[in-house]
């Protein structure tokens, strides 16, 4: 009889196995840079084939309670600078309720041709919104920082275009379409994504809370074109101008919250680096 403990009682497998996991150490690149007398073992975090193809930051809210969430979420810059985004994207989007009377009085469309104009919004956005999903998915944060600020920029200078007095129909058309397609990503993809995962299990609570805002923000609106079109106002180039203003500092609010969400981004890649290694 062999005591259970000696080294003949182990198996021919358990021995395969412990000398696979020492070969395996050894062909490991730390090893192999060892043995070869460099010192130097190389950074394996470092290789792109390391890390996944998306990198999500774990910064969702760990709130137990409604009270807790909202105080986390008012606490944080980042959330806020969501929220004004979002207001001042609502109301770009807002524009397109008054798309038809203002292809009709300021352009001096038909009925069914300021319809027409008013379809070109959402077919622009339809389009849009769509291949923004897959480019977001893509992307980067930095590069997903530089598509929002590129989009934010082209609906400002959208709304130049619109000011101009003598525009054709069908550029009028065209600028819409285009006005559709670059409010639309910054304002239904980066935006929503965030509050999501930022809210962790409150998602819906901060989502709620940022369309409150954006919402009460429309209403203002609302209000101050119905003032700039009555009689006396400034008529739709002070809407226009508002709207162009609106956009402006949206490009600039949402590229600093692109900004923040790349650096978060960064710092969750460090820390994989520096898990790994």
């Amino acid at each position: 009889l062999v005591p259970a403990d000696s080294p003949s009682s182990l198996s021919p497998a358990t021995e395969d196995t412990d000398d696979n996991e020492e070969a395996q150490k050894l062909n490991s690149p730390a090893k192999s840079s060892a043995a070869a007398g460099t010192g130097e073992a190389p950074d394996a975090a470092t290789d792109d084939d390391d890390l996944p193809e998306q990198v999500t930051p774990d910064d969702a809210s760990e709130a137990e309670t409604r009270g807790e969430a909202v105080k986390d979420f008012a606490s944080s810059p980042q959330v806020w600078a969501a929220v004004v985004a979002r207001c001042l994207l609502h109301v770009v989007y807002e524009f397109q309720a008054f798309l038809n009377l203002f292809a009709q009085q300021a352009l001096g469309l038909s009925a069914g041709m300021a319809a027409q104009v008013a379809a070109g919004f959402s077919a622009g956005s339809a389009v849009a919104v769509l291949a923004g999903g897959f480019a977001f998915c893509r992307l980067m944060a930095a590069g997903r920082r530089n598509l929002t600020f590129l989009l934010c920029s082209c609906t400002a200078l959208c709304f130049v275009g619109l000011l101009s007095p003598s525009l054709p129909a069908y550029a009028t058309i065209g600028l819409v379409c285009l006005l559709g397609a670059s409010v639309s990503v910054p304002y239904y993809v980066p935006l929503p994504t965030f509050n999501i995962r930022r809210g962790g299990s409150f998602s819906a609570v901060l989502e709620g809370a940022t369309e409150t805002g954006a919402f009460f923000c429309a209403m203002i609106f609302d209000v101050l074109v119905g003032k700039f079109l009555a009689p006396g106002g400034a008529g739709w180039p002070g809407v226009l101008k508002l709207l162009l203003g609106a956009a402006a500092a949206a490009t600039v609010v949402c590229t600093i919250f692109m900004e923040q969400e790349r650096r978060l981004e960064q710092k969750t890649i460090a820390d994989m680096q520096a898990s790994v290694a």
